[in-house]
């Protein structure tokens, strides 16, 4: 998925996430068969990603090693 868009892939396709695009992606399998994938990516040491749908976001940079941050849940009462 790339936002909301379905994208199919089959057997040999390639497909890249550009950086710095606010839409979330994400790879699935659908099929009952198994599935492998490559992953490659630049690993940049000052690095922020977010997963707005997770309320999720990573933090790489300075030196430090990746800190996560997540949402305090508070009581609604």
């Amino acid at each position: 998925m790339l936002g909301e868009q379905h994208i199919s892939l089959t057997a040999g396709d390639h497909i890249w996430f550009a950086a710095g695009k606010e839409e979330a992606h994400h790879i699935e399998n659908s099929s009952d068969a198994p599935f492998q994938f490559l992953v490659f990516g630049e690993r940049n040491p000052q690095n922020v990603v977010v997963y707005p749908d997770n309320k999720v976001m990573m933090v790489k940079g300075l030196g430090f090693r990746q800190v996560t941050y997540r949402p305090v849940i508070e009581d609604e009462d």
